[in-house]
């Protein structure tokens, strides 16, 4: 069987893209805290870890976005999200380390 070129181009395209994809998508973890697993089982339902991991933002913030994405349809619930935004703002604050620097450190 012969397979045409654009076919067998298209081809090693995806299994390409979704091999460097999937390499991706493993090589980064959300940190370690109370609220991990749910947070993990959660958030990336509909998206990647390197999404969430490579924002910074303040409570209310996360509170703002933990809110659409259950609009979007995360299913957490009360106490659920309240677990999440306080995870995502403790390991995920505007003071917390961005990917590839160092984490902020008290003058004390």
């Amino acid at each position: 069987m012969h397979i045409p070129f654009y076919r067998a181009a298209l081809i090693a395209t995806v299994l390409s893209s979704g091999t460097s994809f999937a390499g991706t998508s493993f090589a980064q973890e959300l940190p370690p805290g109370d609220g991990h697993d749910i947070t993990q089982k959660a958030c990336t339902m509909c998206h990647g870890v390197d999404v969430i991991v490579s924002q910074r933002h303040t409570p209310d913030e996360w509170q703002d976005i933990v809110s659409q994405m259950v609009g979007n349809g995360a299913d957490l619930t009360d106490a659920q999200f309240t677990t999440v935004v306080k995870y995502l703002s403790t390991t995920l604050g505007p003071e917390s380390a961005a990917p590839g620097k160092p984490a902020a450190t008290s003058p004390h």
